[in-house]
């Protein structure tokens, strides 16, 4: 067919230029060109996900802006072809057939592109699940009022695209295709005086142990006036027992000088508790049994513990919050409060005089402090007489502190006063006077490694396609600023196989505002399939001699649930369908019943097997019902299944529009006319 001419040189330029491009978007040689185009970029794509897996393609390639352009403009192609050649005759119904199968099946794939879910379910054995989690996260930022009256707090979702590789990693990357996906950087929320900024993201992360903050400390001998030999101590953060959330509690540090002179070291998980290290000095006379000094909303506020009764509480000021005294234990010097927030849940403080490390603060509502007893007070002398000279009360005691922006406070507690607060940075020296012993001691950093998280150091770790799955989530250095309090902090995703328990400390950060608190967390996207999967038993099979699987499969129970009443949880209620075996190579099909949606569901991967005691904690980790516990289900070992939820809404039209080019490339052959039509010219003519 002979290019169609639709613009004139008498038409007003306007619609010349107008005509101009719909002849370009139907001409044939656009059409070849992005046709070549794409075979090309599907092409690259398969060594692209070959290389890099196929979370990377679909970042760089599949889920990138300039594909769906191609493909758009692949589209406009097809239906300026068809539309320009109206009214159509019929020999172009082969033509016309293929077309319009070309335009479904782009239909279709958009569709799917849009609707569509790709998801895994993890389940553990003895688990229930309903939750399939997408390979996309996003920011929850949950607002707490003060003053809400029934503790109502609203809840603002931020999708965050991270990439694969570490963020570092892109600057050693090719522009094209790498720096054209779709990353969430920068300021990616500001609504109504909550912003929250992404400064760095790291995919794949280690976490070495951190090197002790080293101190060299020199101290006169009795009776002269000059330095004794300067003496090292080595402040290594340890984590002991089990923290507020379930995770591991991570506590200082301390240790002894030869001379009696006390280093304990801790790391500050917010900028509000480096303030609070500043300000909760003691004041005053301390009384029989010391003075609890905290910091709220800027504020500091004394009280002396002679004064407190059991269950009483006192306001902090005009800030709305409220302290209880709980109880005391005279033999570690320690005190447990609870602070009451204007509504909402009240959080436990417990407080230490002479172990500042091992304070529990009340983070969520902003709330730090301080405990501090004279030395020369009975309490004190009974509890230094039955620690042995571990802790005595009447040593000097330095206090230093990692603030969050990754330097050093320290604070000189000479019972029974505060003797100095000051920065100190690594290497400088510095003099204090012990005033008991009337001699100056000299200390310095010698060597200092911050702690992105407290006793973690993250280390980013090269892309590896084939490393094995491992249970870490990205880890996002967030800023996030409330009422004009900003906080910069590394934040951990939680993983989509922990998404049964609360977020540990490392999992989500609360910052203050004026009247209100931010808490952050960074989840994966779920997806409620609308029917609960019973992981029975999770089957696997060894190649001979060797630990790799050759065959694993899960055996599952569709169920209802009902809530337990004691645990508050989800369990077991009646069986829907028994014995269900799912399979890498053989899905089964499942629909749900509140959306009419058709998932098809199958084996992907798994984790395991853990065993009681290991070093993971995986196995000790899970409780009864929607998980394990050992004295609940006794199984030697426990597997966590992954399978995948696959809804393909597109999946129709991608079918039809396959078949309709089929049928129409068929009509084309069989309407030889379509090609060879012969003309009075005597020329043959040809068409798109």
């Amino acid at each position: 067919m002979a290019r169609l001419q639709l613009s004139s040189p008498d038409q007003p330029l306007p619609i010349r230029l107008l005509l101009a491009l719909y002849e370009v978007l139907a001409s044939v040689y656009l059409a070849v060109s992005l046709l070549l185009l794409l075979a090309f970029v599907l092409a690259w794509a398969t060594f692209v996900e070959s290389w890099y897996g196929t979370e990377a393609v679909h970042f760089a390639i599949y889920d990138a802006w300039w594909f769906s352009a191609l493909l758009g403009l692949l589209g406009i192609n097809v239906l300026c072809a068809a539309l320009i050649r109206f009214p159509w005759r019929r020999y172009q119904t082969g033509f016309l057939i293929t077309h319009a199968g070309i335009l479904v099946l782009l239909v279709g794939c958009i569709y799917s592109a849009v609707a569509g879910i790709d998801a895994q379910m993890p389940i553990f054995e003895g688990g229930i699940n309903h939750l399939a989690f997408e390979d996309t996260r996003h920011f929850e930022l949950k607002i707490y009022p003060d003053q809400s009256a029934d503790g109502s707090y609203q809840v603002i979702d931020v999708p965050f695209a991270s990439g694969p590789f570490n963020w570092a990693d892109y600057e050693h990357r090719p522009f094209f295709p790498w720096r054209l996906g779709h990353r969430d950087q920068g300021l990616i929320c500001n609504q109504n005086g909550v912003q929250l900024k992404v400064l760095d993201c790291y995919r794949d992360w280690t976490d070495p142990a951190v090197k002790p903050l080293t101190i060299r400390a020199a101290v006169p001998e009795k009776g002269s006036d000059e330095l004794g030999a300067f003496e090292a101590v080595e402040l290594e953060v340890r984590t002991m027992g089990v923290g507020q959330r379930g995770g591991p509690r991570v506590s200082g540090a301390r240790e002894r000088l030869s001379s009696g002179v006390r280093f304990v070291f801790w790391v500050a998980q917010s900028r509000a508790e480096s303030e609070a290290f500043r300000l909760t000095t003691p004041d005053g006379p301390l009384g029989e049994l010391g003075q609890i000094v905290l910091y709220a909303r800027g504020q500091v506020f004394r009280f002396a513990v002679d004064e407190l009764k059991p269950g009483g509480r006192l306001p902090l000021g005009e800030t709305g919050y409220e302290v209880e005294f709980v109880n005391s234990s005279p033999a570690f010097l320690g005190l447990e409060l609870r602070i009451h927030p204007p509504h909402g849940e009240s959080q436990r403080m417990i407080l230490f005089a002479e172990v500042p490390e091992f304070n529990v603060q009340a983070t969520d509502h902003g709330v730090y402090g301080s405990y501090w007893i004279d030395a020369g007070s009975a309490a004190a002398r009974h509890m230094a007489e039955a620690a042995e000279s571990l802790h005595n009360p009447s040593e000097p005691r330095i206090d230093v502190i990692q603030t969050g922006e990754e330097t050093l406070l320290y604070r000189v507690w000479q019972s029974p006063q505060m003797a100095e607060v000051g920065d100190l940075p690594v290497g400088q020296h510095v003099k204090v006077s012990l005033e008991r012993s009337q001699r100056t001691m000299e200390f310095y950093v010698e060597t200092f490694e911050p702690h992105q998280q407290p006793g973690i150091r993250i280390v980013p770790q090269p892309f590896d396609k084939d490393a094995s799955p491992s249970m870490k989530a990205p880890q996002a250095l967030i800023e996030l600023t409330v009422d004009g309090n900003t906080e910069t902090f590394w934040l951990e995703s939680q993983h989509s196989g922990q998404m049964d328990s609360p977020p540990s400390e490392t999992q989500r950060r609360v910052v203050i505002g004026n009247d209100r608190r931010v808490e952050v967390t960074l989840v994966p996207d779920s997806v409620d399939v609308g029917f609960h999967v019973y992981l029975d038993k999770f089957q696997r099979k060894l190649d001979p001699g060797t630990s790799m699987a050759s065959h694993y499969s899960s055996l599952v129970d569709f169920v209802t649930v009902k809530m337990d009443p004691e645990t508050k949880e989800e369990v077991r209620d009646e069986t829907i369908e028994e014995g269900v075996l799912i399979t890498l190579n053989e899905p089964i099909t499942r629909t749900d019943p509140g959306t009419g949606r058709s998932f098809r569901m199958y084996q992907e991967a798994f984790r395991g097997p853990f065993k009681p005691g290991g070093e993971d904690g995986v196995y000790d980790a899970k409780l009864g019902g929607r998980v394990l516990h050992r004295e609940t289900m006794p199984r030697d070992e426990l597997f966590l299944s992954w399978l995948t939820v696959n809804y393909d809404p597109g999946r129709g039209l991608k079918y039809f529009g396959s078949m309709m080019i089929v049928a129409g490339i068929a009509t084309m052959f069989y309407m030889r006319a379509y090609f060879f039509r012969r003309h009075s010219s005597g020329h043959t003519r040809t068409t798109q």
